[in-house]
């Protein structure tokens, strides 16, 4: 699992939303220099036109209720991804997808390597420890907008405020299976299956799965898949299902919460195939992370799970 640093992108489609400001602008400029025009300025007013018929007037009551007009022209569905490296890569997917398909959707590329949900304290990695970090565990702090696409901010509130997402895909991270210290939760090294981090990984996810499903958008995590590596205690097969688990009563909690919320778990593992398989091999060539070939595969499939083709 790499550690190397950020991911943050938009595809080439979010053009369209940077029009979008840039004429929004433009007319705030144009009602300021010219405030009188056709907004019912006083000076502008035809003095000389005949009164109105008072007979013209319909009363509230009479006129007919009519239902709203559904916006044809509403603009690609905007897929907003958070996560870690393999989130980061199903977010370069993703956008090579909006490239081939101009129109379809705009994808803002949040995630961020080696950061995962579970916040705070040291990991152990492959026999070496050190801190999540700050730039990892700040992901539910609000920043300004002006920098909350700075490849070394992560900032899911003001992604979310900025991007104003329709969808939203999160990952369920391995780096949230490794060994870990977290002061006042456990202070000597634990990971799942343990239950006093059992109960700060549900506290968290609960959490992360709130922040995200209170932006209205539909929300989608990818469940963990068993990695296809050298055998470590963070690798486990047992630790993939039990943080899925996990995660999978996070969703339930949430849903009570916010009844409306429309939140999904995707089935990793299954699209994967059998862990070490040919398929799987050609996917996740160190056995963890997409191959270019898993990420042009990966993202039709997520479209299609998550109902945008």
């Amino acid at each position: 699992m790499s550690d190397a640093g950020s991911a943050r992108s938009f595809s080439g489609p979010s053009l369209l939303l940077v029009a979008s400001i840039i004429a929004n602008v433009v007319l705030v400029i144009l009602l300021l220099v010219n405030p009188g025009d056709d907004i019912g300025d006083p000076a502008r007013v035809d003095t000389t036109a005949p009164a109105a018929d008072a007979d013209a007037f319909v009363e509230p009551a009479l006129v007919e209720e009519t239902e709203p007009v559904a916006d044809e022209e509403a603009g690609p569905t905007r897929v907003l991804v958070v996560g870690d490296s393999v989130g980061a890569q199903i977010g370069w997917g993703l956008q090579a997808w909006s490239e081939a398909n101009r129109g379809e959707i705009i994808v803002m590329n949040e995630a961020h390597l080696g950061c995962g949900v579970v916040r705070y304290g040291e990991k152990l990695v492959d026999g070496e420890f050190g801190p999540v970090g700050d730039i990892c565990s700040n992901w539910n702090e609000p920043v300004a907008l002006h920098i909350a696409a700075d490849p070394e901010v992560v900032s899911w509130p003001s992604a979310l405020e900025l991007f104003e997402p329709d969808v939203v895909l999160s990952v369920v991270s391995s780096w949230d299976i490794t060994d870990r210290i977290v002061p006042g939760v456990v202070d000597d090294w634990a990971s799942v299956g343990d239950p006093a981090y059992d109960a700060y990984v549900l506290s968290e996810y609960t959490e992360a799965t709130s922040v995200l499903a209170e932006s209205g958008a539909d929300v989608y995590w990818l469940m963990s898949a068993t990695l296809n590596k050298d055998l470590l205690p963070e690798d486990h097969f047992f630790r993939v299902g039990a943080i899925n688990s996990i995660v999978r009563t996070a969703i339930g909690l949430v849903e009570v919460d916010l009844p409306d919320a429309a939140i999904t778990g995707l089935d990793f593992q299954t699209w994967l195939g059998e862990t070490g398989a040919a398929r799987d091999q050609s996917i996740r060539d160190d056995g963890v992370h997409l191959s270019v070939l898993g990420r042009e595969l990966i993202a039709p499939w997520l479209l299609e799970e998550m109902g945008l083709t």
